[in-house]
Formats: C-alpha cells, structure tokens, sequence
C-alpha cells in the first residue's frame, strides 16, 4: 500500500482540510487529491464525500481512520526511528495504560524511575481498555498497565497482579454521608450517582453492587472518563463510585474516600505478551510502581484500603 497516500490521508483529517495537509506536504492541492484517490483505488472505500470543492470524511473514511489511527501515527514516526537508528537512541522502554492509572501510579513510578535511570527513555501512550489489551499484544509495547481481570481473548496477554483495591465512594466533604466509617447500598439508594456508560467496566461493578444490595440507582449523568466523574463530585454534582487508582488519592480538591459496605476489590497489574519476559527497563518499574503501591497502602486513611501483592514483582538481574 501507498505508505504516502496514507500519511496524505492521515494529515487531512488531523489538519482539517486537503489545503493544510497540502501545505504540511509541501505539495499542491491537487496532487494531494490525487494521492487520496489512489488510496481510495487500493482500500475500495470512499474515505471523503467530495461537496463544494471540500472533503468531507464519508463514514467509511472516518471507520478506516479509527481503526487505523495507530498505524497512520506510526508513519509519521518512521523518520524518527530512522534518525534514533542512526545515533543509536532508540526508545528503551514503552509502556501503555489508561488515563486515570496514568496519572495516580504510571506518573509517580516514572518520577521514581527517572531519578535512578535518567538515560532511560520512555513512553507512555494512553488508550482504552481495548487499546491496551489488544496493541501490547502486538508487541509494540513492553508493558501495559490496567485493571484486571483481561477480557479480550483474541489476544494472548501474561497478567500479573500488583495490587487490590478496595471500592469506594467518592463524594464531597460537605455532604451528609460524609462523616460515615462505610456507605452500603441502601445508604445511596436515592442518592445522585455519576456513573460510567454503560459496557464500560466501571459500570458493570457499579450496577452489580447496587444489584447486590436490591437497590435501583439513581443515575444522574454518565460518562465515558472516571476523571470527569472525578470533578463533577468536586463540582457538588454528585457520588462516583471508583476507588483509589481512578478515583485519585488526594482529597484536597473538597472530597473524601468512604469505603463500600460489604466490601468489593478491584486488582490492578501489568500485562505482557505470552512468551516475552519484561526487558530489563520494564522490571525497573515495575520495581517503582510497587513502591508507590506500597506508600499508597501506608498512607490510607484506612491501611486496608489499598494492598501490595509482592507475587508479581520480578527479581532484578
């Protein structure tokens, strides 16, 4: 396949126009058109209605994109590569995880790992479950971190748990429930709740406890980010249910943490292709995500909120 026509394809809807992808391209408009076309011929899609002397993404095209965003990205990466190739700075360690993870332990453990190997050089791509699951089975990652159990069984992935996490409520200090050593369902049963969409499986643990607990939510708002559940509690909205990794720990931002009554865990790990031992950089922080594990545990308000499992930690050479 035309690797230019895909970069060309690439540019366009990123830019927003054939005119700014032509202009990144150091080409004319119509040459930019021309190589379109030709991956049209070569995919058999019509990637753009064509209204007005304007492109516009057909639904086609914005499905071909979607699926192939991670290659189109990569493309633009090759000169790169070739230029790290020629001075022998390849990346030495890449790692991927989902946005709330990414910010309560893959950030500090970093900071860890950087402060003892600073000529390591890393990166972090953030994605879905379903991106993580699947592009660290491709072995373009040398790691991903995520909440467990996996569920994609298209791909062959090795798990191994570094920690549990007990459930909790998020809701603002102000709040009437707030003073509670724990909450249960009957205790929210007609309480505003901020829940994931649906399918997502946040929602599928937050619709099971209050199953559990014979009650029937009162979902106020949904979202697709833990993270904007996160604020619209700070916001005075209304409740999350989540827990410390996605919730975050601090409570500064006006909130507190109240354990879920009975109590539910969620195990949090590192996935890696079946068969390919983390390199040596990835046991490294592996090594610093256990110690920020464990200093969340120690510091809990309640110590039992958050455990280490020492069986997933790898010895180092």
């Amino acid at each position: 396949m035309n690797l230019k026509s895909l970069r060309t394809f690439y540019l366009i809807v990123r830019e927003g126009s054939l005119a700014a992808a032509a202009e990144k391209l150091n080409l004319s408009q119509p040459a930019v058109s021309r190589l379109v076309r030709v991956l049209e011929d070569e995919t058999k899609l019509q990637l753009f209605s064509r209204a007005r002397r304007r492109l516009v993404l057909t639904h086609e095209g914005e499905l071909f994109f979607r699926e192939a965003e991670h290659i189109l990205q990569g493309i633009d990466e090759i000169p790169r590569i070739a230029n790290d190739v020629r001075k022998q700075t390849m990346v030495q360690l890449r790692v991927m995880t989902t946005a709330p993870i990414g910010l309560s332990l893959i950030a500090p453990s970093l900071a860890l790992l950087n402060a003892e190997h600073p000529e390591i050089r890393c990166v972090v791509d953030i994605g879905s479950r379903f991106d993580l699951e699947s592009m660290v089975g491709t072995r373009y990652y040398d790691l991903g971190v995520m909440s467990l159990p996996i569920a994609h069984s298209l791909v062959n992935l090795d798990t191994k748990t570094l920690c549990r996490v007990k459930t909790i409520a998020v809701l603002p200090a102000s709040h009437s429930l707030a003073t509670k050593e724990r909450l249960t369902a009957d205790d929210l049963r007609d309480q505003p709740i901020i829940a994931l969409r649906p399918n997502f499986l946040w929602r599928d643990r937050i619709d099971d406890f209050f199953k559990a607990g014979g009650v029937r939510p009162k979902y106020i708002m949904e979202t697709q980010s833990t993270l904007i559940a996160r604020e619209l509690v700070v916001q005075g909205v209304g409740i999350a249910v989540m827990d410390k990794i996605v919730g975050g720990t601090s409570t500064s931002d006006g909130t507190v943490l109240i354990p879920l009554e009975p109590e539910r865990w969620v195990s949090y790990g590192y996935v890696h292709p079946v068969g390919q031992k983390p390199n040596e950089n990835a046991e490294r922080l592996i090594h610093a995500l256990h110690r920020v594990i464990e200093t969340l545990a120690s510091t809990s308000r309640d110590k039992t909120v958050v455990e280490a499992i020492n069986a997933g930690i790898p010895e180092l050479a």
